[in-house]
């Protein structure tokens, strides 16, 4: 798990965010220099490229789970390419830096869980933007002990808009940024460029030659001893030359940086909580036509609420969804039978054992099912589907 916290250093407009195993995850700097008010973050899971005429098999679908805005929709998009996001307020009145953090599950079978946090500093704690999963390669023995770990990211800093909007590349966009690795050992390690050690496979950068100018910049701040502080700027009428000096952490006492407030143990305690904590579910009174389904809520929030979805087929979290517009992709992907075909009318639930009664089933036939739960604090998919056999 990482946490970084980024602020303009130019009050001007920027986009960086940091990058991820499915792409980016991140906010805006307007021309303030600020985050404007009604923003939220860029988490979005590719699907397919622009090309593409068809989704994948569902099974290898990438699928949104969970968030802690109970306003936010679970959403499509499909321009450059075709994915899946959430869209909704994180900065109901703006914000003047962004604390964001990015946690990953890897299980054996190769299926990657991400749940990407934002520290919402007019309540004092971390909500969750989004929980989402995609597929991966599956663990082998070669893999390796590190098979898992999130030991590093990276990050760009932009104009943010098309060319054909923004014509302002002679403006310099300056941000600064300091973030903190959890270790396996439940400690915070400070950031730093990957290019400082030799160790490993990575390997320690060479200065750019002296014909080799570029309008980028990524250095250590004077104040990275004490506070932790890099920067990164684009733009201007500026060229610059790496130089050893950029990449090399300034000197200091060997003290480490203090760990701000968002980081402290109740406040770390929050990066590994959820919306909904879903138990164990099983079926009962099965005949050849009828279930019922027990589901376990170990925690939930403030008037809660579920539909049990189930069919013959497990659609992950794919409701029914009439989708006439879009890419290609957009549309095969929410065909009826890509998306789950019944539900059970939404029901009032507790901690605690819930039970859900199905219907008008078929005979000796294979039903798949999903629990989706919203409250006043948050809603979500549980993170696995499961099954049941009629009679």
């Amino acid at each position: 798990m990482w946490v970084f916290e980024t602020r303009p250093v130019a009050k001007t407009s920027s986009y960086s965010p940091l990058t991820t195993p499915f792409g980016y995850f991140g906010t805006s700097f307007k021309d303030a220099g600020r985050i404007p008010p009604g923003s939220g973050f860029n988490f979005s899971m590719w699907i397919a490229g622009r090309n593409a005429t068809e989704a994948l098999p569902i099974e290898k679908m990438t699928r949104l789970i969970g968030t802690d805005l109970p306003d936010a929709h679970y959403s499509t998009f499909g321009s450059e390419g075709t994915g899946i996001r959430f869209a909704g307020v994180a900065y109901k009145d703006g914000a003047d830096r962004t604390i964001q953090a990015l946690r990953i599950e890897f299980a054996d079978d190769g299926l990657r869980t991400y749940y990407g946090y934002f520290y919402d500093e007019p309540e004092q704690r971390w909500k969750v933007w989004a929980s989402t999963q995609a597929p991966g390669p599956k663990k082998t023995a070669k893999s390796g002990p590190d098979f898992g770990t999130l030991r590093g990211t990276g990050s760009f800093c932009e104009i943010p808009g098309p060319p054909n909007r923004e014509r302002s590349g002679d403006v310099v966009r300056e941000i600064k940024r300091r973030g903190w690795f959890y270790g396996s050992d439940q400690t915070w390690y400070r950031a730093q460029m990957s290019d400082d050690s030799d160790s490993g496979k990575r390997k320690k950068a060479k200065p750019s030659s002296p014909d080799r100018l570029d309008g980028k910049r990524t250095y250590y701040m004077e104040d990275y001893a004490t506070d932790g502080w890099m920067s990164m700027a684009t733009g201007g009428m500026e060229n610059y030359i790496a130089t050893d000096q950029d990449h090399q952490p300034p000197r200091h006492d060997g003290a480490p940086a203090a760990l701000p407030e968002y980081l402290s143990p109740e406040k770390t305690v929050q990066l590994f909580q959820l919306p909904i904590e879903f138990g164990e579910s099983n079926a009962s009174q099965v005949s050849a036509n009828r279930a019922v389904i027990d589901y376990e809520i170990k925690q939930t929030g403030p008037n809660s609420k579920a539909v049990l979805y189930y069919g013959t087929v497990d659609c992950l979290t794919y409701p029914p969804q009439k989708v006439t517009q879009g890419s290609a992709v957009q549309i095969d992907m929410h065909r009826p039978e890509r998306t789950w075909q019944s539900a059970t009318p939404e029901q009032n639930i507790a901690n605690g054992l819930n039970h859900f009664k199905l219907s008008d089933l078929r005979s000796a036939t294979t039903y798949h099912y999903r629990l989706f739960v919203t409250h006043d604090q948050g809603q979500s998919w549980d993170y696995q589907s499961n099954q049941f056999k009629t009679k």
